[in-house]
C-alpha cells in the first residue's frame, strides 16, 4: 500500500481483577453466621433477619468485575498496570439479634425411660432412675408403690388373729404331793402335781421337754396371730393342776393345751394321744376342737395318733370352765419315740400340726367376741 501511512492504531485494555483470599474469609464468615443466626431463630420459630443487597456489595464487592483503562494513558503501545483495588480493613460483625433464651436441645430418644428400680407385680417401680431429655440422670421414688417415710404398713391378719390360747407345759422340777380335790365337789383326792416321767433312752425328764415345746408352740402361736398364756415359763415352780385351771378360767381363754409326754409298761407302744372330759363346761367344744387338730398332728409327723380319749380322772381337765384338752404328743417309753420328742426337727413338726389343727377350727368356728352383727343383721368377724 504506497503512500499511503501506516495509521497506528492503540488498543484499551481492561483487567480483570484477581480474587482475594480475603474476600472467600469474609464470604464464608457471612454465610457461616447466616446459618448459625438461622438455626437458632428456626427453634424458636423467629422471623430470619435479612441482609439487603446494598450491605451485600459494600462489603463484599465483586471480584468479576472490569476495571476501566486510565484514560490518561493515550494511544502508547505499553500495556498500562491495572489499578489495585482497596478492600475494606475491617470485617463487618455478625448480626447480633440472637434468641433470647436458650433453644430447646433435639428429642432424646432415652427421654422418659426407667432404668433399674425394683419392679413390683402391678408394674410399677419403687425406685428408679431416669434419664432426662439433657442428658441427665436422677433417682426418682416412685410415690405410687412405694410408701412414705412415714408411713405405716397394716400387717395381715394371722389365721389365729383374735384367738386367745393358753398352754400348760405339764408337771414341773419338783412334786408336790399335797392332795387336792379332783374336780369341783368331789370328794376323791389326788396329788397336786408331779414330777412326770423320764424318757428311757435320752433319760431326759418329762417336764424339760414339755416346757421346750411349750415355748416353740408359744411363739408359733403368736406368730399366726393368737394371743398367747402360759402357766409356766421355767421348770422350777409350783403350781398345783387346780390352780393352773383356774388361770386360765380367770383369763378367759378360748382353748388351753395341756401339753405332756406318756409313759407305758409296753415300750413298743407310740403315738399321738388327746384327752378331754366327757361333760360340764367347755366339754362339748373341747370334744370338736379335738377332731381337727388331732388328723393335723398326724399329717404334719407322720406318727401313729390315737382315738380321742374322754376321761373324768383328771384335775386340771375337770377344774376347767374353758375348752381344754390334754396333748400326749408321744411316749418317753418307746426308745424310738423318746428321741424324736427332744429333736428339733420333730419338735417343729408337732408345734406346726398343733397350730394347723387349731387355725382350721377357728376358721370355720371364731370366737363368739369376734362376731359381730350389723344394724341389717350381717355377720362378721
Amino acid at each position: 500500500m504506497k503512500g499511503r501511512k501506516m495509521q497506528r492504531r492503540s488498543f484499551r485494555v481492561r483487567s480483570v481483577k484477581p480474587a482475594s483470599p480475603l474476600s472467600f474469609i469474609v464470604a464464608l464468615l457471612l454465610l457461616a453466621a447466616l446459618g448459625v443466626t438461622a438455626w437458632y431463630l428456626d427453634m424458636n420459630d423467629a422471623p430470619i433477619p435479612t441482609i439487603d443487597a446494598d450491605t451485600v456489595d459494600a462489603v463484599a464487592p465483586d471480584s468479576g468485575a472490569e476495571t476501566p483503562a486510565d484514560d490518561s494513558a493515550g494511544t502508547s503501545d505499553e500495556t498500562p498496570l491495572p489499578t489495585q483495588p482497596s478492600y475494606p480493613t475491617t470485617i463487618p460483625a455478625a448480626p447480633t439479634a440472637l434468641p433470647t433464651s436458650e433453644p430447646a436441645a433435639p428429642a432424646n430418644p432415652m427421654s422418659g425411660f426407667l432404668l433399674g428400680g425394683t419392679a413390683y407385680a402391678d408394674g410399677s417401680n419403687a425406685s428408679a432412675t431416669e434419664q432426662k431429655e439433657d442428658g441427665s440422670v436422677t433417682q426418682t421414688p416412685d410415690s405410687t408403690s412405694m410408701p412414705a417415710p412415714d408411713a405405716t404398713v397394716e400387717p395381715v391378719p394371722g389365721p389365729l388373729a383374735g384367738v386367745k390360747i393358753g398352754i400348760d407345759p405339764g408337771h414341773q422340777s419338783h412334786g408336790n404331793n399335797e392332795r387336792e380335790p379332783v374336780a369341783p365337789g368331789s370328794s376323791e383326792t389326788k396329788p397336786k402335781v408331779s414330777s412326770g416321767t423320764a424318757g428311757v433312752s435320752t433319760r431326759r425328764n418329762e417336764y424339760e421337754v414339755n416346757l421346750e415345746i411349750a415355748l416353740i408352740l408359744r411363739d408359733a402361736l403368736q406368730a399366726a396371730g393368737a394371743e398367747v398364756y402360759m402357766t409356766r415359763e421355767i421348770n422350777d415352780v409350783n403350781i398345783s393342776n387346780v390352780e393352773r385351771a383356774q388361770m386360765m378360767n380367770e383369763l378367759g381363754v378360748d382353748v388351753v393345751l395341756r401339753l405332756h409326754c406318756n409313759g407305758s409298761e409296753n415300750q413298743s407302744t407310740h403315738g399321738i394321744g388327746l384327752y378331754v372330759k366327757s361333760s360340764g363346761e367347755g366339754a362339748a367344744e373341747s370334744q370338736a376342737i379335738c377332731e381337727p387338730l388331732i388328723q393335723a398332728m398326724g399329717e404334719t409327723t407322720g406318727s401313729r395318733t390315737e382315738s380321742i380319749h374322754i376321761r373324768d380322772t383328771y384335775s386340771g381337765l375337770n377344774w376347767s370352765t374353758v375348752p381344754s384338752i390334754l396333748v400326749e404328743m408321744g411316749y418317753m417309753s418307746n426308745p424310738e419315740e423318746d428321741q424324736k420328742l427332744s429333736s428339733p426337727e420333730y419338735q417343729a413338726l408337732l408345734v406346726e400340726g398343733m397350730v394347723n389343727g387349731l387355725a382350721e377350727y377357728y376358721s370355720m368356728n371364731p370366737p363368739a367376741r369376734l362376731i359381730t352383727v350389723t344394724d341389717d343383721g350381717a355377720v362378721g368377724e
